[in-house]
Parts: structure tokens; C-alpha cells; sequence
């Protein structure tokens, strides 16, 4: 058992090393002000985006990944502690990235959508609404493993491998988010916009759905 919680805090791990600091990126940043709870990430000062607000809350997430990989390593020293660390982890998917994901498809994704002009029947944002779909299906698959009684070895690995792959396509999802999606919307709107079209709806989504953490 020891062997397997390893490999998941080493893939946790990965994760949270896209959280690190861009080499010249200034580090002062000052606190979002006048919104609501769902964005609990802090503005660069000098990031005058228009999606400032949106890649501090993806930063967020990020360090909240990190958080997870040290709950994980944990387990290492404390392995007795395995099923209560691990309904912690499956926590961060259910309450945080979930409802993230959420608010996305309804407010920037629809947004998007209507700025992005597609020859194609397919909305321009569908490639990303399927890999939610991906990461819910994971993450119920996850959370029954968490709930059953089954803690035999092949029982922790197959989870352990699916964490791996969950994990994996959360960081690739939020680099094409941002480097598609919010570049796409930084040329096109400006900061009031983007606050006014995308910033706003989203946290009025996620306080109407009951998600406030």
C-alpha cells in the first residue's frame, strides 16, 4: 500500500508544479475587491488583461492542488490516515474544481462562443465542455471507489491510476483555457467587459447554485 500512496502524492505533485512562479514575473498582487466568494485568487498588479480576475482564480485552483499534493505525501508518514486523506482529496474535485467547471459552461464558455465565430455546426468551445464531461465521469468514478469498502491493492491502484490521468487532464484543460479561450477574449474585450460579461454571471451562478467556498 505504501508504494501506491507514493505514486499519487508524485502525481498530485505534478499539478501543483504549474502553480510555480514564471521566471521575471512580478510578484506583488493585490487583493480582488468588491465580488463575491467564488474567486479566491489575488490579481497580479501589473496583468492588465482582460481575464486577470478568471487566471487568478485558475491560480487558485493551482495552489489548491499543491495543498492536495502535501495531504497526499502525508499519507506516506501516516498511511493508517489513507481513508479519511483520500475523502479530502476527492473533496477538492466535488467542491472546488467541479463547480469551476460548472460556471465555465454556463458564463465564459457561452460567452466564447458567441464571440468566436464558427463555420462549423459545433459550438467553438465543444472540445473543452467534453473533457468536463471526462472529468465528472472520473471523478464519480473516484468517489465510489472513496465510498466503497474495497482497499485491496488493485482496488488503490486503479484509483491511483486514475488520479493520474485526472490530473493530467486538469493541467492540460487549464493551458488551453488560457491560452486559447481567455487570449482569444483578451483581444476582444476590455477588463470592464470581461467583468461586466463573465466575472459577474459566474459568481452570481455559483452563489445561486450553493457553491460558496
Amino acid at each position: 500500500m505504501r508504494h501506491v500512496v507514493t505514486r499519487i502524492a508524485l502525481v498530485v505533485g505534478l499539478g501543483a508544479c504549474a502553480s510555480a512562479p514564471v521566471a521575471g514575473s512580478s510578484p506583488r498582487v493585490t487583493p480582488r475587491a468588491g465580488h463575491g466568494d467564488h474567486h479566491h485568487g489575488t490579481l497580479d498588479a501589473h496583468d492588465e488583461r482582460a481575464s486577470a480576475a478568471f487566471r487568478a482564480e485558475h491560480a487558485h485552483i493551482l495552489r489548491r492542488i499543491e495543498e492536495t499534493d502535501r495531504i497526499a505525501r502525508s499519507l506516506v508518514e501516516r498511511p493508517a490516515e489513507a481513508d479519511a486523506r483520500l475523502r479530502a482529496a476527492l473533496g477538492f474535485f466535488t467542491r472546488e474544481l467541479g463547480p469551476h467547471a460548472d460556471a465555465e459552461e454556463h458564463v465564459l464558455y457561452a460567452v466564447a462562443d458567441r464571440t468566436v465565430a464558427s463555420a462549423s455546426p459545433h459550438r467553438w468551445t465543444d472540445s473543452l465542455r467534453y473533457e468536463h464531461t471526462v472529468v465528472h465521469r472520473e471523478v464519480r468514478a473516484l468517489a465510489a471507489v472513496v465510498d466503497g469498502s474495497d482497499r485491496s491493492e488493485p482496488t488503490v491502484i486503479a484509483a491511483g491510476f486514475r488520479v493520474i490521468a485526472l490530473l493530467g487532464l486538469v493541467r492540460a484543460h487549464f493551458g488551453a483555457e488560457e491560452r486559447v479561450v481567455l487570449e482569444a477574449l483578451d483581444r476582444t474585450m476590455t477588463r470592464a467587459q470581461f467583468e461586466r460579461e463573465i466575472i459577474a454571471p459566474t459568481e452570481a451562478y455559483v452563489r445561486g447554485r450553493g457553491h460558496t467556498e
